[in-house]
């Protein structure tokens, strides 16, 4: 009959079919990225109430993809049963993470019922629950610390000086006799990589992660550029689908 539509050669499907199968698609794809955006985006937004600023991402490979990793050199004092080590910026008592932060660790040891941390620039005091009760700082650069008769010794780059017990002030100390110097420590293997894991524990946090899925930057240097791309495929299903409506 002249009214009969010519039949299509094998394999070619009627435009409608092809464009629906093209828009199955980019729908399966856009709906994957669309749920990872969402997911992300609605986390982020309540970050406080998640508490994902304060929660860290310990699973190795993702610590690896962001090239995070413990630092080689470390610093190691013990003064009396406990081992305070620095490992980069970082400061353990034994193997638990201390949120004081210090220049290069010179020494510590033990007055009474503090235990003194010197850096740099000053002898920090911490009490039995390791927590910062004041901070003396020293007259010049400090290599040594130390305990004599009468209190804290310091060797410094300006010479020796020494405080009494009420640490309240650095005196001359130029004749300082039977000083005890601390003195560093060597750590074993074990206790190493037991600090080592610990350092890497506490650095990414959720929050991270999770901004970074959303902006792409989580894959890389190309991750913007795929997000851009994703965008324009969430809008390529949009304009489909209308033009598909429109058939």
């Amino acid at each position: 009959m002249a009214d009969e539509l010519p039949e299509l050669p094998s394999g070619l499907e009627p435009p409608s079919q092809a464009g629906r199968r093209r828009h199955r698609v980019l729908g399966i794809a856009g709906a994957i990225l669309l749920i990872v955006f969402v997911a992300s985006g609605v986390a982020v937004q309540h970050t406080a109430e998640l508490g994902l600023d304060i929660r860290y991402v310990n699973a190795p490979w993702l610590l690896r993809w962001y090239g995070i990793e413990a630092p080689r050199d470390h610093r190691a004092y013990r003064a009396g049963d406990t081992a305070w080590v620095q490992l980069g910026d970082r400061l353990f008592a034994d193997a638990h993470p201390l949120a004081l932060r210090l220049g290069t660790l010179r020494g510590a040891v033990e007055l009474d019922a503090l235990t003194l941390l010197a850096d740099e620039t000053s002898v920090w005091m911490l009490d039995a629950r390791q927590q910062l009760v004041d901070q003396l700082r020293a007259p010049a650069p400090i290599e040594a610390l130390g305990l004599s008769r009468n209190g804290v010794v310091i060797d410094t780059l300006g010479g020796t000086f020494g405080s009494d017990r009420s640490l309240l002030d650095w005196e001359p100390a130029d004749d300082a006799v039977d000083v005890a110097w601390a003195e560093s420590t060597t750590l074993d293997a074990p206790t190493l990589h037991s600090l080592e894991q610990a350092y890497v524990a506490e650095i990414l946090t959720w929050e991270r992660l999770l901004l970074d899925i959303h902006s792409g930057r989580a894959l890389g240097a190309a991750g913007p550029y795929l997000v851009d791309l994703a965008a324009l495929l969430l809008l390529a299903l949009a304009v489909t689908g209308l033009w598909l409506l429109r058939r």
